[in-house]
C-alpha cells in the first residue's frame, strides 16, 4: 500500500513506496521549507532530521524558537510525542513543557507552530514516552525539527 503525502502549499501529493521513502522525502521537505531550498542552514532555520530510531533528540542546547517537529513511531505500541524546554534530555518523570500527541503504532505525528514559533528559554528537547503524562523514555522514535 503506498502511503500519500500533503503539501500545505499546494503541491500535487505523492506517492511513497515504503516508510523510509516517506521519512526521507519528509526529511527533504522539511529541509526544503526550512532553508527556502537551499540545503543546510540558511542563518535563520535549521532542520534536524535523525533518521535512525532514537528515545529522544535534544534539537537545541540552548534558548530558540521550534516551529515544527515530527515523529514517526516504528514500534506496535503507541507512544507518546513529548517536548521539553531543557538543554538535555530530563529525567523519567519529567512534565512536558506542551500536551502530548500521541502517537500509533508506525504513524506520525507533530507539533506545528507556522511563522512565529514558539519559544523555548533553555533549550528544546524532544523524546517518545509510553505514558502521556511524564516521561518514560522509549525507543521508537524517528525526529525531525525545524527550529531557530
Amino acid at each position: 500500500m503506498a502511503v500519500r503525502q500533503l503539501y500545505a502549499d499546494g503541491r500535487q501529493p505523492e506517492a511513497f513506496d515504503s516508510e523510509h521513502d516517506l521519512t526521507a522525502k519528509s526529511c527533504a521537505f522539511l529541509e526544503e521549507l526550512a532553508t527556502g531550498g537551499v540545503v543546510g542552514n540558511n542563518g535563520s532555520r535549521s532542520v534536524l532530521s535523525a533518521g535512525a530510531p532514537s528515545e529522544s533528540a535534544v534539537i537545541k542546547a540552548s534558548s530558540g524558537l521550534l516551529y515544527k517537529v515530527q515523529a514517526y513511531n516504528n514500534t506496535a505500541d503507541t507512544v507518546y510525542l513529548q517536548v521539553f524546554d531543557s538543554a538535555s534530555l530530563p529525567d523519567n518523570g519529567a512534565i512536558p513543557a506542551l500536551a502530548p500527541q500521541p502517537i500509533a503504532a508506525n504513524s506520525f505525528a507533530a507539533f506545528e507552530f507556522a511563522t512565529w514559533g514558539r519559544p523555548f528559554t533553555n533549550g528544546i528537547v524532544v523524546a517518545v514516552s509510553s505514558t502521556a503524562a511524564t516521561l518514560t523514555r522509549t525507543g521508537g522514535g524517528i525526529f525531525d525539527a525545524v527550529y531557530r
